[in-house]
C-alpha cells in the first residue's frame, strides 16, 4: 500500500493523508487510491484509512460515488478531516443512525459529502465544523472556538 500524500500540521507533526475510492469512482481515482471500495459494507474500506492516520490526525479523501455502510465511522483521535467532492460523494448507512461520528474529539472537519437522513454526529466535539448535504439539506455547522489545521 502507498501514501496518497502527505500534511503538515500547523505545530509541525506530520499528518496522514488517504484517499479512498468508491466502486463507481473514475479509473484514475481507483489508480491513485489507498483503498477501493466494492459498494457492499464500504465503511470497511474508509474505517481502514480512519484507522491508518496517526496519533496527530490526518485527512481521508473520498472520491466521487456512492458509499454503502454497514456500520458508522469513527475514531478517537483529534485533528481529523473527511472530505469528498462535494454532492457527489454519496455515504448511505440506514437513513437514522449517524454515518459519521467525531465522538468528543476536537478539530474535525467533515466538509464536501452528502449523507442519507443519518447526517453526521459531532454534538460533543469541540473546534470542528461539517459541511454537507444531508438527505437533500445543505448542513453548514462550526463548534466553539479553535483553529482548524485543514
Amino acid at each position: 500500500m502507498t501514501n496518497y500524500g502527505r500534511a503538515w500540521l500547523q505545530d509541525g507533526q506530520q499528518s496522514g493523508t488517504f484517499l479512498v475510492a468508491a466502486s463507481g469512482a473514475s479509473l484514475e481515482r481507483k489508480n491513485a487510491a489507498n483503498w477501493i471500495c466494492d459498494g457492499t459494507n464500504d465503511d470497511v474500506e474508509i474505517q481502514a484509512a480512519l484507522d491508518a492516520l496517526p496519533d496527530g490526525g490526518g485527512k481521508v479523501m473520498l472520491t466521487e460515488g456512492t458509499f454503502t455502510l454497514g456500520a458508522q465511522l469513527a475514531r478517537a483521535i483529534d485533528y481529523v478531516t473527511i472530505e469528498g467532492v462535494g454532492a457527489a460523494t454519496i455515504l448511505n448507512y440506514n437513513a437514522s443512525t449517524a454515518v459519521i461520528t467525531a465522538g468528543s474529539q476536537a478539530g474535525w472537519a467533515i466538509r464536501d459529502i452528502y449523507t442519507d437522513a443519518g447526517g453526521v454526529d459531532k454534538a460533543s466535539a469541540t473546534e470542528s465544523f461539517a459541511e454537507y448535504w444531508k438527505a437533500g439539506d445543505w448542513i453548514s455547522t462550526i463548534l466553539p472556538t479553535g483553529s482548524y489545521r485543514y
